[in-house]
């Protein structure tokens, strides 16, 4: 690392010594060493014209001592100067070659789960073992015991690939149910497994594919989904997966993204559902979301121009209305707090099953 430190600043260090040596060696003009010359000269002038019983004779001759060893002190820096210039040269080919070899050993550490500084140790040990093996096994026996593992591993990998398959298909069927319960009814959801011919490689590939509409052909996920149709595909995916899980918690930010009207109802109704066995943790800037939960934080950012301080409290039952009304559009509109009214009695038969179940929101 230090090498590598050295040879990516190398051009910029070459820079540096050479402007530095320039400075105290320079002849003509500014250098360190010109000035000094000039400024001794002249003392050497002052301290003749003064002569020896000059009262500040000894003074002057005590500067020009200093002033004669700062000549010294420039000329060896400029010397050493050289010297060092001569060690930093740019190395682009020496530099490809030590990030190679720091890459190499952090793939190491990854692979070995071991720290650099106990790889050395760690290969010793296994070519220790190998020696040992080498000496007292039979190559062809160790040819035969390798066969039937890698024959064991083909049939327990063809079982994992049986086993992903019909969860794949138990995933398709239940994700395009829950998208159809958020609006998506003609969606069609499909899981496509794309399998390694060597079976004893473990690199198949999984992708998500989704068609919108009656007659349209899946394509991956990534291509077709806007905003909208990626959050609720994302949240029927978290609906199926958490089925069983025993995770406490879950978190979703702006899960809502891009949707609205009757399809946010439908979401805050599923997250509702994910409530019942988790805990459920949701951003969201939509008042049909925030009137789903059983609990309301408001987060709030101050600022005074050069810090920014971030808080958060819950909210009491009055105080969510006026929430919920100003993500509505107005907090001290009549017809807001009543629609926000409306929508929080909306959701409290599935709180209670929510508080039933033993989850919040």
């Amino acid at each position: 690392l230090e090498e590598r430190q050295l040879l990516v600043h190398a051009e910029e260090l070459s820079n540096l010594i050479r402007q530095a040596q320039e400075e105290l060696s320079q002849e003509e003009g500014e250098g360190a060493s010109e000035l000094i010359a000039r400024a001794t000269g002249r003392l050497e002038r002052i301290a003749e014209l003064l002569g020896e019983g000059a009262e500040v004779g000894e003074e002057v001759e005590a500067y020009l001592g200093q002033l004669r060893q700062a000549a010294a002190v420039v000329a060896d820096a400029a010397l050493f100067l050289s010297s060092l210039g001569e060690r930093f040269v740019p190395d682009p080919t020496r530099l490809e070659e030590v990030e190679g070899r720091i890459n190499l050993i952090y793939r190491l550490e990854q692979r070995f789960r071991t720290p650099a500084d106990e790889l050395v140790r760690l290969l010793e040990a296994k070519l220790s073992r190998l020696e040992i093996i080498s000496e007292s096994s039979d190559p062809s026996e160790l040819n035969r015991q390798l066969a039937e593992l890698e024959e064991e591993m083909v049939k327990l990998q063809r079982e994992v690939r049986g086993e992903r398959q019909r969860l794949a298909r138990r995933l398709e069927e239940e994700t395009q149910q829950a998208l159809a319960k958020l609006s998506c009814p003609g969606a069609r959801f499909m899981v496509e497994l794309e399998e390694s011919e060597d079976l004893r490689l473990r690199d198949d590939r999984v992708e998500f594919l989704l068609s919108l509409n009656p007659g349209e052909i899946a394509r991956p996920l990534v291509e077709i989904a806007s905003a909208g149709e990626a959050s609720r595909v994302l949240l029927a995916l978290k609906r199926v997966l958490s089925q069983g899980s025993e995770l406490g918690l879950l978190m979703f930010d702006e899960i809502d993204a891009g949707v609205g009207g009757e399809t946010a109802h439908k979401v805050g109704e599923i997250l509702g559902e994910l409530a019942r066995r988790h805990q459920v943790m949701v951003i969201t800037h939509f008042a049909q979301v925030a009137a789903a939960a059983s609990h309301h934080l408001l987060v709030e950012k101050e600022t005074d121009g050069s810090s920014t301080q971030i808080s958060y409290r819950f909210l009491e039952e009055d105080e969510r209305v006026e929430e919920i009304a100003r993500l509505m559009g107005d907090p001290r509109s009549e017809q807001f707090r009543r629609a926000a009214e409306e929508l929080l009695s909306r959701q409290r038969p599935s709180l209670r099953l929510a508080g039933e179940g033993g989850g919040s929101r």
